[in-house]
């Protein structure tokens, strides 16, 4: 038998019978009723037994008496040698009690023997020195001799049994396991050799009797005591370090108690040797003695403080004196009750003791309405630069930051300016000297004139000079002319949904560094105030509250002026309506801010009734101000133009349209696609579609235009035109033209992407170009001023998407700074969206694509700042000028292509009347 594994079982009987097997390489009997000891007569048998686990069994191992004599005599050859090839012995828990030397002596001679577990036996005595020792071996006396084991054992386990002093540590073990012995001593110079050889000695739950080589060790830094007290006795009063060394494990109190323990607070003594402080008497550290409470407080037994009537003791400057802890302040209330009050949990800074609550700084963050007040309230964004003491006037104690002030640090102080939500320190007066202002005021007005003149001289341009060479180039401009509103008013939105932005930290609208600019594209009165310095060159509220009017205001003012321009040579309408595209959104947010009051601090709680203050205008109450009646009527003005006036007017515009167009709806064109292309008019109210006879220029020219349609859906290159018999027909010029059933129309961003059939399509655009030439004969001077805005939709009647639009917009400013702004501007901006994308109202199929994608992108932006998500704000305002500059690789369609051809057959309709035939060249244009 070469192994025996019996662990954890029942099994009994003596270990001599392991003896008879001679060839026993392994042998577990650990947790057994297996008994037994070492006799004389294991010489020479079990040679080749490598581990022996008897750990937990019932075996006694060491010799009996009359054996010993026999195992002083020290065998090395195998035929009479004990265990020559062991290398594992466990004995742990067998109930040996008896002399560790006793055990030792039969081991002397094995030369391969790593480790011995023999912990919990109840073996006493000490570790013998076993170098140079004289003994008997193979019958030879020798007086020097070292023994095989020396060389072999590694790691020696003596835990929990009655070791009491350590001779020698054998040279090669590494591991030295003494833990829960009583207490141990070593011989002069052992212990420090172990620390030198980095031996991992466990000398926990033991005592170190001869405390001498540690100490000198300790204080030579050979041995180092960890940064900060690792254990605490309750009981004992004590706390103590430990030693940084992994491999030297102790415990303190029992090691060395004077160098690394002391008494807790409330304790007095040395070491781990500690009574409690006597009555009325405190000690707070672990150094020191215990101290007499000061007068008028009192401490029981063992006490770390002494109680004060109000607060508690503290050291002033070398004094004991009675005040609040750090962390409370003192308050009184109105009851004439002293208390100390938390500051944390009034937002405020007591670092000191005995501060009082009415001087204490608030947190960053945070300020106080007035002064004096016992709370600090949570600003708002971005609170840690308006609310930041630390920064701040330190004789003012709100909590405002340098260049802040008035109620949540809102306004701005004495020489700084408001910008966006910050204040800014003014520029010195050599830094803006006056004639910069001027330039500065020239130069706007300079571009401001330049653009009227630019559209009054575009306006008086006749009307043949405005046909420029079909190209590519041409094509994009009409492109970038239709799609710059609609990325102006993204712009302009996408300003107004950063006050979704209401992060923790309160910062992240401002941290976006180009919100500044895009505000910018609002054409608010305050990007002039602020351009010029106003604030610092003249007062700062005064100009605030101009601002704010005349932002809400302007729009509406020049609107006014615009009728009175309509009055003056009939342009006003149309010069009104290019206000509105770039002054509404502005104009409305400015009088939503306006008449807006601040009822809550950063985190949402209501502000006292006559606290609550105007966002725009902090420095305005809005209860009970001299100027509130002013401010409210001009407010409320303004937004009952923005948003019933203005969209009432639109609402007027698509009536009119309707009535206008209603006649022309019993007019459809009809045509026929044979050898040539054919088109006429047909009376939708006739019983039979007869030919529609071309009694007036009026049906001539919507038959044209019609025909314009049919040729820019069915055929490419160039055409012959002519006026027959109350038809158009329309001939392919050989070698010029050819018929193309590939509709552009039909692609992904097209006026009609839902018709998938040329004969639907080409009925569709006719009705569209039909309905332009409506348009454009109407002497109606409401309708002939907003001309442009009715021809940039497909239909006329799609202009109610103008109303939309200027709802949409009225919307977004109302909520988007409300407790539920998120969820209702992205389920207003997705709606927009989801309009835009199947309705398909505009003429320009690119510029349906590109108003989809702004709605689409206005929601994304709404989630992005509502989740602190800048580079995603970012990229929603990016995407949609991307999406531009891709489509301006394509700028044309067959809808503009319709145009152009309807351009240019019109100004030829005298020649068509003739029975001239006249061509044009239907192509669209590519830049790829």
């Amino acid at each position: 038998m070469k192994e025996l594994a019996l662990s954890n079982t029942s099994v009994s009987g003596n270990i001599g019978v392991l003896t008879k097997w001679p060839e026993i390489q392994l042998v577990d009997l650990a947790r057994t009723e297996v008994t037994g000891r070492l006799t004389a007569s294991w010489r020479g048998r079990c040679a080749m037994l490598g581990s022996l686990k008897l750990s937990r069994s019932r075996v006694e191992f060491l010799p009996a008496a009359e054996d010993r004599k026999d195992f002083q005599m020290i065998h090395t050859q195998e035929e009479n040698a004990i265990f020559p090839k062991l290398r594992l012995l466990e004995i742990s828990g067998c109930p040996l009690r008896g002399n560790f030397s006793d055990m030792l002596q039969p081991l002397l001679a094995s030369g391969v023997l790593t480790t011995i577990k023999a912990d919990g036996c109840g073996l006493l005595g000490s570790l013998p020195q076993l170098t140079h020792i004289s003994a008997v071996v193979d019958g030879t006396s020798w007086a020097s001799w070292t023994p095989p084991l020396v060389e072999s054992l590694v790691s020696l386990d003596l835990s929990s049994n009655k070791m009491s002093f350590i001779e020698e540590i054998p040279q090669r073990v590494q591991a030295l396991l003494l833990a829960d012995n009583p207490s141990v001593a070593f011989a002069a110079g052992v212990f420090a050799k172990a620390v030198s050889d980095a031996i991992f000695v466990d000398l926990q739950k033991v005592t170190l009797e001869n405390k001498t080589e540690a100490k000198e060790l300790l204080e030579g830094g050979q041995l180092s005591r960890t940064a900060k007290r690792s254990s605490e006795s309750i009981e004992g009063g004590f706390a103590c370090f430990d030693l940084t060394s992994k491999a030297l494990q102790i415990t303190p109190a029992r090691f060395l108690p004077m160098e690394l323990c002391s008494c807790s607070p409330g304790r007095q003594g040395a070491g781990a040797d500690c009574e409690k402080c006597p009555v009325n008497h405190f000690k707070e550290g672990y150094n020191g003695t215990c101290q007499k409470c000061e007068p008028g407080s009192t401490a029981p037994e063992g006490s770390t403080s002494c109680t004060c009537a109000v607060g508690e003791p503290y050291d002033d400057h070398g004094t004991n004196r009675c005040g609040c802890v750090a962390g409370e302040a003192y308050n009184r209330s109105e009851n004439g009750k002293s208390d100390c009050l938390p500051c944390h949990n009034l937002h405020l800074l007591c670092p000191q003791p005995g501060m009082l609550l009415s001087s204490a700084m608030p947190e960053e963050g945070h300020a106080r309405l007035q002064q004096g007040d016992t709370a600090a309230l949570p600003c708002l964004p971005p609170k840690y630069t308006r609310c930041n003491a630390s920064t701040g006037n330190a004789s003012s104690t709100l909590g405002c930051a340098d260049g802040y002030s008035g109620l949540l640090c809102s306004d701005c102080s004495q020489g700084h300016y408001a910008a966006s939500k910050l204040c800014e320190a003014c520029p010195s007066t050599d830094a803006m000297p006056q004639l910069l202002h001027i330039a500065i005021a020239a130069a706007v007005a300079l571009t401001v004139g330049s653009v009227l003149a630019l559209v009054w001289l575009r306006q008086r341009t006749p009307e043949a000079a405005k046909l420029p060479q079909a190209s590519a180039l041409s094509a994009l401009k009409e492109q970038i002319k239709g799609q710059a509103p609609i990325l102006l008013q993204l712009c302009q939105v996408w300003a107004v949904l950063a006050v979704l932005a209401k992060g923790e930290q309160g910062q992240s609208s401002t941290s976006l560094w180009e919100l500044p600019y895009v505000e910018v594209l609002q054409f608010s009165i305050a990007s002039l105030k602020n351009g010029l310095s106003l604030q610092c060159r003249f007062d700062a509220l005064t100009v605030r509250l101009a601002s704010a009017l005349i932002a809400a205001v302007t729009p509406i003012l020049l609107l006014i002026c615009c009728i009175a321009l309509e009055v003056y040579n009939g342009s006003g309408i149309s010069a009104g309506l290019k206000v509105l595209t770039m002054l509404y959104i502005g104009g409305a947010s400015a009088a939503s801010k306006l008449l807006s009051c601040q009822t809550t601090d950063g985190e949402g709680n209501l502000l006292p009734k006559e606290l609550t203050f105007r966002k725009s205008l902090p420095h305005l109450r809005c209860h009970d101000d001299p100027l509130g009646p002013y401010v409210d009527a001009t407010g409320m003005v303004a937004a009952f133009c923005y948003g019933v006036v203005v969209p009432g007017c639109l609402l007027y515009l698509y009536a009119k349209q309707h009535l206008l167009l209603l006649p022309g709806k019993a007019t459809v064109a009809w045509a026929a696609d044979h050898a040539d292309l054919e088109v006429w008019l047909v009376q939708t109210t006739s019983s039979s579609p007869e030919k529609l006879t071309l009694k007036s220029a009026a049906i001539t020219r919507r038959l044209v235009a019609a025909a314009a349609a049919y040729i820019s859906v069915l055929m490419r290159g160039r055409v012959s035109v002519e006026l027959k018999e109350n038809t158009v027909i329309v001939k392919p010029i050989a070698g010029h033209s050819f018929r193309t059933n590939e509709l552009q129309s039909a692609s992904a961003i097209s006026l009609t992407a839902k018709v998938r059939d040329s004969s639907l399509q080409s009925r569709e655009l006719a009705e569209a170009m039909m309905d332009r030439c409506l348009v454009e004969e109407s002497q109606e001077r409401v309708l002939a001023g907003s001309r442009d805005i009715f021809l940039k939709y497909t239909h006329c009647r799609n202009v109610y998407m103008e109303i939309l639009q200027k709802g949409a917009a009225i919307a977004l400013v109302s909520v988007a700074g409300s407790e539920d702004g998120l969820q209702l501007s992205v389920a207003i901006t997705l709606l927009m969206a989801a309009t835009s994308g199947m309705v398909q109202p505009f003429l320009q199929p690119q510029i349906n694509a590109l108003q989809c994608c702004c709605f689409l992108c206005l929601a994304l932006a709404s989630v992005s700042f509502s989740f602190q998500m800048a580079w995603l704000s970012r990229f929603a305002l990016a995407l949609p000028f991307l999406l531009s500059a891709f489509l301006a690789l394509r700028p044309d369609s067959t809808e503009s292509l319709s145009v152009r051809l309807w351009e240019q057959l019109k100004q030829q309709i005298p020649k068509l009347e003739d029975g001239k035939a006249v061509e044009v060249v239907a192509e669209t244009f590519t830049f790829i």
